[in-house]
Parts: structure tokens; sequence; C-alpha cells
């Protein structure tokens, strides 16, 4: 996406040389006139004549431009290249362009800025490579351009808003396992714990008109028969039971509240990994996948299947947002059909704010499937030396004691250790294999007896 910036009024500056020109000059010339020393003189004239002409010859430019990404839309690890076209009347002798950039980008030279570099330019088309480090929306929204007179002594300097904007997708990774939800009433892979058709076995019972023949587990009624081989009816037959396999329901709550008041949020690009990569594992298996964003920009999309479903959750995430809200908004403002009954509902969050573990428990006290992945956002903190270190541990404390209040409601939770995974090289391997063992440990805690205590 790309917009064309309006014409803003040139700011005018005169660069640093045009002063020591100024200077020096002045200075030589009142020498050479007060001391009587010609020399100087004729050595300081040449420099005033050379400031008047650059402030002369200056003239207001004007400047139109855009900037876009090509290509709009890459995957994790490719390049992505900024698009800055546009034009400058009258033609300068040298033009810098920079732009100010937001989110998983990262330019290839020194600095935190893209810029490029322009050399009698009247025209403008010149693209910036910038390396793709995460996945999520890069954006730019504004453009700072500096132009130098002929003389190069004077500058005019434009501040451009545009909005440029760029899709970076996360690789195809895929986890092994799946969270099992409560079945529904529709052909899937997950067993339900009803009796028919499937692939698992659930008990033997004995034949009923209606069975069919090829059910009939002929070793079990051999086994079980009780009058001898020629004397034996379809009375002594037995046929296997299997449980159907039905698909689920999953909605995926991702906390999306800051942790401070500038909307602070470090952890959110692997918290929206985490989801993407436990979404993209269930609608492979055709389960219908819902995205709720539990903060101060609310977002959602309802539980569908499907590729329409696969695009939605990932611009969902892709556009996720962390704010600072002092508002309980919780699951006030939230539809209830995001939430249809038996879905398995999957939280995702480093439990910084008590307001979303609270969430948690009211869903669980309604009566709703949930498990808790927490993130260990410990990985983002610089080192804590000193009283910081004290109020670390007294932070830890806090989280511990949350994790404590949701497994008490009957909440399973998985920590996801997220040092050791941002330390790895390839962001989404390191996402899909630390989202991987949360994933294995809820399946097991899901299947362990809740013991809730009082």
């Amino acid at each position: 996406m790309s917009a064309a910036a309006p014409e803003l009024a040139a700011e005018v500056r005169a660069a640093p040389r045009l002063f020591v020109y100024a200077a020096v000059g002045a200075g030589a010339l009142l020498v050479g006139l007060a001391g009587g020393r010609p020399g100087m003189a004729v050595y300081g004239a040449p420099l005033l004549l050379l400031v008047v002409a650059a402030v002369l010859v200056s003239r207001r430019a004007h400047v139109a431009l855009k900037a876009e990404f090509e290509p709009e839309r890459v995957v994790h690890g490719d390049e992505l290249a900024l698009r800055v076209r546009g034009r400058i009347a009258p033609p300068v002798s040298r033009l810098d362009v920079l732009a100010l950039r937001r989110g998983p980008i990262d330019p290839h030279g020194p600095g935190d800025a893209l810029g490029a570099a322009l050399v009698l330019a009247g025209g403008i088309d010149t693209a910036v490579p910038v390396a793709t480090t995460g996945w999520g929306l890069a954006r730019v929204d504004r453009v700072d351009v500096r132009a130098d007179s002929p003389l190069g002594l004077v500058r005019q300097e434009w501040s451009l808003p545009v909005a440029a904007t760029a899709r970076v997708l996360p690789r195809p990774e895929r986890l092994r396992e799946l969270l099992h939800p409560a079945p529904r009433a529709i052909a899937g892979i997950h067993p339900s714990a009803a009796r028919g058709t499937g692939t698992d076995f659930a008990e033997l019972r004995p034949i009923a008109p209606g069975d069919r023949l090829a059910d009939v587990n002929w070793l079990a009624s051999a086994r079980r028969a009780r009058r001898p081989y020629p004397r034996r009816t379809t009375a002594d037959l037995v046929v296997s039971v299997r449980h159907p396999e039905r698909t689920g329901d999953v909605v995926l709550l991702l906390d999306t509240l800051a942790d401070d008041r500038v909307d602070a949020a470090p952890w959110l690009p692997t918290a929206a990994a985490a989801a993407w990569s436990v979404a993209r594992a269930h609608l492979a298996a055709h389960d219908r996948v819902g995205v709720v964003a539990l903060g101060g920009y609310p977002r959602w999309v309802a539980p569908s299947v499907g590729r329409a479903a696969r695009y939605a959750v990932l611009d969902a995430l892709l556009s996720a947002q962390a704010s600072w809200s002092a508002v309980d908004r919780t699951l006030t403002g939230t539809p209830v059909h995001l939430l249809p009954p038996g879905a398995l509902v999957v939280a995702i969050s480093p439990l910084h704010d008590p307001r979303f573990a609270a969430a948690a428990i009211d869903l669980r006290r309604q009566g709703r499937d949930v498990a808790v992945v927490a993130l260990d956002a410990s990985a983002w903190l610089p080192p804590l030396t000193g009283t910081q270190a004290l109020a670390g541990r007294l932070w830890t404390l806090a989280l511990e004691n949350r994790i404590a209040d949701l497994e008490r409601a009957g909440v399973p939770v998985a920590r996801w250790q997220a040092r050791a995974a941002r330390a790895r090289a390839d962001h989404g391997t390191a996402a899909t294999a630390g989202v991987a063992a949360a994933v294995a440990l809820l399946r097991r805690r899901r299947r362990a007896p809740l013991r809730v205590r009082q």
C-alpha cells in the first residue's frame, strides 16, 4: 500500500559551512582593512561573496513524493525494498531521504533508519533494501527529506507523512500435536465420546438388527461363542463399536494489554506467532478457529473453517496492536457468538495484567473449557541489578500467584520459556518449537482430572 504525500512548506536552514565561511571572510576582511593588510582582505572577500551568492542562488523548492514497499507481501526471512518516487523543483545538488520505520524490518546499513542519498536530483526514484526480522506489519509513516542548494550552503528540509505498509507473513511451520477440543457433529479427526462409525475402538456388543457385516469382530465372536462351531447362530456374533471423528471449535484469546502508557508490549509478536502456530494446525485439521484480541483495541474473528478463515485469522494476528488502558473491558464488548458452547478457549498471555487472568477465570466459572499458555517475558528485560533485581523478584512472585489462582480455578497452565526460544536465530522455528512444548503439556494436563482447591 502507498499514498502520495502532499506538498508542504520547506524549512530553510543554513548549512554549518555557511557560518564558517561568513565568520572567516568577515574576520579576514576586517583585519585587512583595519591593519592595512590587503592580502587578508583579498582572502576574505571571496568567502563573503560566496556566502551572498549562495543565499541569492538558493530558491525555495517544492517536493512531492510517495513511498511503497515492493512487494507488499513477503515471507519472514525474505527481503523487502522501500521504493520512494517523486519530484523536486527546481533540481538540487544533493537530496537525502530518510524514512522512519516501524515493524519487523531492519536496514542493511548502520543506524536505525532507512535512508538514501541522491546527487543532482530533479526526479526522485530510489529503492532502499531492508531485511525482515520477524513477522507482522511493516510500516513507514513519515519521510524526512533534506535538499542542498547548488552551492551546498543552504538547506531545505521537509517532513512528509506517507502510508506505506507491507505484510510479513510467517513461515509455514506446523505443529504435530493438536489440543483436541470438544468435538462437534461434523466429520473431522477428533474422537467423540459418543459411539458410531470411526477408527478408535470404543466397545464390543452383541449384534443387533441394522448392524453392518463389516462391523462384526470375528475373532471376538469366536472366543465368546457359547456353542460349538456347527451349532453357532447370529446370536453368538459381536460387533465392534468405535468413536466417530468430529471437528472442534478453538478460540484463541490473545492478550493485547500493553505494559505501560507508551503501549510497549515487546512480547506481542511472539505471542501472535504462537497463536498462528496453533491456529494453522487446527485449521489443517478442519477445526473452526476464531480469534479474540482482549485489550485496548478489541478485534475478533468469528470461528470458521477453510481458506477464508485462515486469511481472516492471519490478518487479525498481523494487525494486533497493544494499548494501555485503565478501563476494565475484559469480555464485556465481546460478542457471544465468538465463544460457542463447547469451544476450547486457548489464552496466550504473559499474565502481566491481572485483568486478563480474571477474564480467564470468569470463562472457566461459566463452564467454558479454558487453557492458558503463559509466556515468560523475562527474555525482553534488561539485566537487573540492585533494587531492580529485588523488584524483579517481587514481580515474579506476583506472576506465580496469578498462575496459582488460575490452577485453583481449574484452568490448566503451560509455561513457555521465551528466553530459550528468542536466543535461536530463526524466529518462526523458535516460536513453533516453544508452542509445541506448551501444547504437549496442555494435552497432558487437560486429560488429567482437575482438582479444584477450595
